[in-house]
């Protein structure tokens, strides 16, 4: 068996690998506490890139993903896996892997779960982590540009 090491990037692998609306991530978690086995592994689950643009991270700090979310699910891993399927129009699957970011919320609107979940970019995950060991180290600030019209 052949073992990789997955790391939260330091770059923008989703603006590099022009990751965008309708691309397959997959998320781990435990919806409601539930795990996979007796073992406690994750569950895996699937969805889609459901908002656009999503890069740069610097002006889109949060994505949204096309699956039900649950209590459990907030904080589980968003990546991106080999050969992922890719939206149609986009270029061949590619052989990819890496964590794009953390889930953290699920969208509701007048008390109605839309089965969507938001993930914040590993971009800031990373730099949150960095703080703890460095608080004076670099960080990015999001810069959201306001909608006139």
């Amino acid at each position: 068996m052949i073992r990789r090491q997955v790391r939260v990037q330091d770059r923008d692998h989703v603006a590099k690998h022009q990751v965008g609306a309708g691309d397959e991530m997959m998320a781990l978690g435990f919806p409601r506490g539930l795990a996979a086995n007796q073992a406690g592994f994750p569950i895996l689950r699937s969805g889609r890139v459901a908002s656009f643009p999503v890069a740069p991270a610097k002006a889109f700090p949060t994505f949204l993903l096309d699956f039900t979310v649950f209590p459990g699910n907030s904080g589980g891993p968003v990546f991106m896996s080999q050969a992922a399927r890719r939206r149609v129009g986009a270029s061949e699957g590619q052989d990819v892997q890496f964590i794009a970011g953390l889930l953290t919320q699920q969208v509701e609107l007048n008390n109605e779960r839309l089965e969507i979940g938001i993930v914040t970019h590993a971009k800031y995950i990373r730099e949150t982590i960095a703080l703890m060991d460095n608080p004076l180290a670099p960080v990015t600030v999001a810069h959201v540009e306001p909608v006139v019209g």
